[in-house]
C-alpha cells in the first residue's frame, strides 16, 4: 500500500463480485480499513499506542490489543467474507481498482492485516500462523511493515452458525417489494478478544431479510 494508493479487494464467484469491496490504506504511522462504499458510515482506525477502534454509525468500539505472532508480527484484524449461494448481489460492479478474488461456493475469503514490531528493515513474509498470500504491503513512517494477506478457506460450522443467526435476526423494511437488481444488503458481525484476536465477518443476506410494509400503513 504505497502512499498514493490503497488496496481495494472483494470476493467474487464466477467472475461476479459477491460482497462489498474493502479498502486498506496507511497515513503516517496510522492505518485504516473500511468497506469501500460505506467508509463514511464505518471505519476501523489503527492509531499509535494500540488505540484501535471500530466506528459503525454512531457507535465506537475499542479493538483488543493485538495478538503477538511469529516473525515479530502483530495481528491487527481478520476480515472474513461469509457469502452463501442464495444472497443478493452488489448493485455496483467492480471497477479496475478493485482486486477480485475468486471464492467457490462453500468457501470464504479471509483477509488479515498485520503490522510488524520490526522497524529497522522491511518484513514481508507472513507468519506461519496466518499464511496466505501477501496482497499488498506498505511501510509506516516509523519503519514498521504493514501487510494485508488473503486466503480462501472452507466455511466451517462456526461460520455457518454466525451466518444463520445474522440472517434469522436481520430485517430490512421496504414499502413495496424490491426486485433483486434494486437492492443489496449485508451485515457485519464482529468480535474483539485479546485471547483470540480482532475479527469481523461480512455477511451478505438474501430476500428473507426484506420486510415489506403496506404503503398506506399507519406510521
Amino acid at each position: 500500500m504505497q502512499r498514493e494508493h490503497a488496496l481495494r479487494v472483494a470476493p467474487s464467484r464466477g467472475g461476479r463480485q459477491i460482497a462489498s469491496a474493502w479498502r486498506f490504506w496507511a497515513q503516517g504511522d496510522e492505518f485504516y480499513a473500511a468497506s469501500r462504499d460505506a467508509a463514511a458510515l464505518g471505519k476501523i482506525s489503527f492509531h499509535k499506542n494500540f488505540k484501535w477502534q471500530y466506528r459503525l454509525g454512531t457507535t465506537t468500539t475499542r479493538l483488543a490489543v493485538p495478538l503477538r505472532l511469529s516473525l515479530g508480527w502483530l495481528h491487527a484484524v481478520q476480515i472474513s467474507f461469509l457469502v452463501e449461494a442464495d444472497v443478493l448481489l452488489p448493485l455496483k460492479r467492480a471497477d479496475a481498482k478493485v482486486r477480485l478474488i475468486e471464492v467457490p461456493e462453500g468457501s470464504k475469503l479471509v483477509l488479515n492485516v498485520l503490522v510488524s514490531s520490526e522497524t529497522r528493515r522491511p518484513v514481508l513474509k507472513p507468519p506461519a500462523e496466518i499464511g496466505g498470500t501477501v496482497l499488498d504491503s506498505d511501510r509506516l513512517r516509523g519503519g514498521a511493515s504493514l501487510i494485508v494477506t488473503g486466503r480462501g478457506l472452507k466455511m466451517d460450522a462456526n461460520d455457518r452458525s454466525i451466518v444463520a443467526d445474522v440472517r434469522d435476526k436481520l430485517r430490512i423494511n421496504f414499502t413495496g417489494r424490491p426486485n433483486a437488481n434494486e437492492v443489496f444488503a449485508e451485515a457485519a458481525w464482529h468480535e474483539f478478544d485479546a485471547r483470540t484476536g480482532n475479527a469481523i465477518a461480512i455477511i451478505p443476506v438474501g430476500f428473507e431479510t426484506i420486510q415489506v410494509a403496506h404503503p398506506n400503513a399507519a406510521i
